[in-house]
């Protein structure tokens, strides 16, 4: 009973540093896919969608995982409770990573448009805060780091306002230069994303408070 434990929490081990190995990949890849705004390159874009299907698949190996662990181990209460929200947050991870993968198809579409410097800024400013939260969520639920994850939501909130604060100034922009309107309306669609990618993360440091 004691061997079988110990190979357990081996196991979980395992399922700790896969997670935050995905982490630093999907960081990775979104650190790369916002520096596509500022210089296009085809060769990165290529290199990011193929990073995102070995990201995809190890979401998925982290999914079967846990859904071995749950089927061959006898955890107890904690452990089931962490392995549960261990799949909620690889389900964040995944909608994290398509929305990534949009944010990149975007800036290739925008790579033969003039780019206005103000609604770059705005999605530059949002992307850091973004970033950071990426940087800090899942560690924030490994560690059981209930303040931090009340800063991550207080991040998301700031996230919100920048977004919300976008929408107003994209629109008024349209209304002065409407031949723009296909330009800013892909960047508000950045925003956006970026504003459902803080949601996820924060999602993801609030499973804190559900162990």
């Amino acid at each position: 009973m004691y061997e079988i434990r110990i190979n357990f929490q081996k196991q979980l081990k395992k399922l700790k540093n896969d997670l935050i190995k995905l982490d630093d990949e999907i960081i990775k890849n979104f650190k790369k896919s916002i520096n596509l705004f500022k210089t296009y390159d085809d060769n990165i874009f290529n290199e990011i969608k193929s990073e995102i299907k070995k990201i995809k698949s190890d979401n998925k190996n982290i999914e079967e995982e846990c859904l071995e662990l749950l089927a061959t181990q006898q955890p107890l209460a904690c452990d089931l409770i962490f392995i549960e929200n261990c799949m909620k947050i690889s389900s964040n991870l995944s909608d994290i990573t398509r929305l990534t993968f949009n944010i990149t198809k975007t800036a290739k579409q925008l790579q033969k448009d003039k780019i206005s410097k103000k609604p770059l800024d705005t999605i530059m400013k949002m992307s850091e805060d973004v970033e950071n939260m990426l940087n800090n969520c899942v560690k924030v639920f490994l560690n059981q780091d209930k303040t931090k994850a009340l800063e991550i939501k207080q991040n998301d909130d700031v996230v919100d306002e920048y977004f919300d604060k976008f929408i107003i100034n994209i629109k008024n922009t349209i209304k002065q230069k409407p031949e723009t309107v296909n330009t800013l309306i892909s960047f508000l669609l950045v925003g956006r994303y970026l504003e459902r990618m803080a949601d996820r993360a924060e999602t993801i440091a609030l499973i804190t408070f559900q162990v």
